[in-house]
């Protein structure tokens, strides 16, 4: 029969595990919110290419029409020279015509960068898709296998529980009290182990009096650090 040490012990043993499952599904359940946020990042960079394309295409549109505009008026204008009776009235026309001129100079300039970008983009898109496409097909993957060790972690988190509460209903109400309070304020390490006479919780020499009742595996303190230490049973041959 465990006696209460050994029932310490084994409590001790059983919280330090279900920490590291937590510390390691916190670890696993921070790298799933950067795989939703890595996946929605691509489905905003594509989203945002396929965008800017149709910009593109539309902008272009624009500029085509717009140079049609000024073809248009340029031969409106050219006819109109023939027309006009004054001096004065040909040279407005012809300063109206040089705008023109100059404003469809600068339109052809942008229409072309316009094109340039359009194939730059359609060149881009099919192979952004596959990779990305990829790169989401391994997110996908990775993220099924994290839920999946969460889930397992939960699961063995319900099950250490009800071990937990089993294994308390048999530790001494006063002893298991000072076993929380120490873990509360020693990092979740209430019981310690003796090793060469020292404290292995605070490196500090289990005096001789201390270390006669440590053997005799009762519920001792360190005096240094508060924690409660124990000795390894002694293996029978």
């Amino acid at each position: 029969m465990e006696n209460e040490i050994d029932l310490l012990i084994h409590l001790q043993n059983l919280d330090l595990e279900v920490d590291r499952e937590r510390e390691r599904r916190e670890s696993l359940s921070s790298r799933n919110g950067q795989i939703d946020f890595r996946l929605k990042e691509i489905e905003e960079d594509l989203s945002g290419k396929k965008e800017e394309l149709k910009q593109t295409k539309k902008q272009k549109r624009g500029k085509e029409k717009r140079i049609d505009e000024i073809d248009s008026l340029l031969h409106k204008h050219e006819e109109e020279k023939y027309r006009v009776k004054s001096q004065s009235e040909f040279e407005a026309l012809d300063r109206e015509m040089d705008g023109l001129q100059k404003e469809k100079v600068k339109e052809e300039d942008t229409l072309l960068e316009l094109m340039e970008k359009e194939d730059s983009l359609i060149n881009l898109l099919p192979s952004l898709e596959k990779e990305m496409g990829e790169e989401k097909k391994e997110l996908i993957k990775e993220k099924e296998n994290l839920e999946r060790d969460i889930k397992d972690i939960n699961q063995k988190e319900g099950k250490s529980k009800e071990k937990r509460e089993k294994l308390t209903d048999r530790i001494n109400k006063f002893h298991f009290e000072q076993y929380e309070q120490l873990r509360k304020i020693k990092d979740g390490l209430a019981v310690v182990v003796v090793k060469d006479g020292f404290c292995s919780g605070c490196n500090t020499k289990i005096s001789p009096s201390i270390m006669g009742q440590v053997k005799r595996r009762e519920i001792v303190y360190c005096e240094n650090c508060s924690r409660i230490v124990y000795a390894l049973k002694k293996k029978v041959d």
